[in-house]
C-alpha cells in the first residue's frame, strides 16, 4: 500500500486556499504563474514534488511569500 506524502498534501491544501481566497480559478493561477492547469491541479491534490522555482513563481502570483505557502 502506498502512503500519501503529508507534506505535499499539506502544500496543496494551501496553495488551494489561497488560490481560492485571491479569487482566482485553477486557469486563472496558470496564466499568472505560468505553470500549467494540470500541474496546478496535481499540486492541490498532493501529488507530484514542487520545485523551489515553482514555490516562488505560486507565490508571486498569489501575492505571498514562499514560507506562507510552506508554513
Amino acid at each position: 500500500m502506498k502512503r500519501r506524502n503529508t507534506t505535499a498534501i499539506r502544500f496543496g491544501k494551501t496553495v488551494r486556499e489561497y488560490r481560492k481566497s485571491a479569487g482566482f480559478s485553477l486557469p486563472t493561477l496558470g496564466e499568472r504563474s505560468g505553470i500549467s492547469k494540470g500541474l496546478l491541479s496535481e499540486m492541490e491534490h498532493g501529488r507530484g514534488n514542487p520545485s523551489l522555482l515553482t514555490i516562488h513563481k505560486l507565490a508571486r502570483a498569489l501575492y505571498v511569500t514562499p514560507g506562507d505557502l510552506l508554513a
